[in-house]
């Protein structure tokens, strides 16, 4: 009888594409806030299935991403796990990891690990598994990069920035920039740098707190400070990724083409958050035939940006979900995948859910999944109005 039973219960269960008639008639009732209440369970559902768990939640987790999209990293107490689309590795280190930054390549990183006084900085070779110098003193608000060949590693204190030369282990510190280099906003607000590195070499120089930031180019071959621009909300640099790792199923890829049509898309480094106040947008960054940064791309706020240059679109987390933008037409098309946080690498996609488990995603976004993430996004819209 139980076998029966179940049988009936299996052979009536929902598909998605009736889920998404279903829903689309209630929310053409006014019923939206038990459309979105379904569809969240759903989504929620299917995003747990379709993933695999890289790491349990992990209130104090840094997840880095390479500029050039290649490798993907992620801190849990004295450990870096990485990952690369031809697999992943795991690295020990001696304490637990406050901040850390891999080059543009991915093929080092500049790591800030807790001690019981202070922080201490440590470069380390990802390919090797390696550290290559003596930890240098710093306090835990320093930011520090490595450039992509491992020769140098650069950081930033409420002194200035400063250099070791890798290759020579009895090296010392050299400051190449004293922090007065760089104008305040305001006199008596104490400014921080932060640093960010670029394919060449070169760097970006963030100045400034509080949701404004001053922005710099350098290059410490010739010592040359130059300034770019200012009024950028996070002092955050976004590589670009030449193309799109997603697995998307194609009525997806219609629903979205090329920004600009068969117009060939314009390389960039990477983009910057710009503005607040409730009107956002991303700055491309230039480093040929001189660094720069390009005209807004207006947007709406989002808390990460991923630009895919063979498509010309972006992916941002906006409203918990994971969105594409394309900022040729403004429009937004919300993919069904939860994430409070996310990163996209040459191997797909890794996001934190609503749990705060750390997962990669498996499987691609079924067209009947991605109809009920535009039904969601239509219902929250009809909610707002109301």
């Amino acid at each position: 009888m139980k076998a029966l039973l179940f049988g009936f219960l299996a052979g009536c269960a929902e598909t998605e594409e009736q889920m998404v008639s279903r829903l689309d008639e209630l929310q053409k009732k006014g019923q939206n806030s038990q459309v979105m209440s379904e569809i969240d369970s759903y989504l929620e559902k299917i995003s747990t299935e379709n993933s695999t768990v890289l790491a349990e939640p992990y209130a104090s987790r840094i997840l880095r991403r390479s500029g050039d999209g290649s490798t993907l990293a992620w801190s849990q107490d004295d450990d870096i796990f990485m990952l690369r689309s031809d697999g992943s590795e795991e690295i020990d280190l001696p304490d637990p990891v406050a901040d850390m930054q891999l080059s543009f390549n991915g093929s080092f990183a500049a790591v800030v690990l807790k001690k019981d006084l202070g922080c201490e900085i440590i470069p380390v070779n990802l390919e090797q598994d390696s550290i290559l110098h003596d930890p240098v003193v710093s306090d835990c608000q320093s930011s520090a990069i490595t450039d992509p060949a491992g020769k140098y590693m650069y950081f930033a204190d409420s002194e200035g920035v400063h250099r070791i030369d890798l290759s020579d282990e009895e090296s010392k510190t050299q400051k190449l920039l004293a922090v007065k280099s760089f104008p305040a906003r305001y006199a008596k607000v104490p400014g921080r740098l932060e640093l960010s590195g670029l394919p060449d070499g070169s760097m970006l120089i963030f100045f400034g707190s509080a949701g404004f930031y001053r922005l710099f180019h350098y290059r410490p071959d010739e010592n040359k400070l130059v300034y770019l621009d200012q009024g950028f909300s996070r002092a955050e640099f976004y590589g670009t990724l030449a193309n799109d790792p997603v697995a998307q199923n194609s009525a997806e890829k219609k629903e979205t083409p090329a920004a600009g049509g068969a117009r060939a898309p314009v390389r960039y480094a990477g983009h910057i958050i710009f503005g607040g106040s409730g009107r956002y947008g991303y700055r491309p960054v230039r480093t040929a035939p001189a660094a720069a940064v390009d005209g807004a791309l207006w947007g709406g706020p989002a808390s990460q940006i991923a630009f895919i240059q063979s498509r010309n679109i972006f992916y941002l987390s906006r409203k918990g979900m994971l969105t594409l933008w394309d900022p040729a037409t403004g429009r937004y098309s919300p993919l069904p995948l939860p994430a409070a946080k996310f990163e996209i690498f040459a191997g797909g996609i890794v996001f934190e859910g609503r749990d705060r488990k750390l997962r990669r995603l498996q499987k691609d976004f079924s067209p009947a999944a991605m109809q009920l993430a535009a039904l969601r996004s239509k219902a929250a819209g009809q909610i707002r109005q109301n």
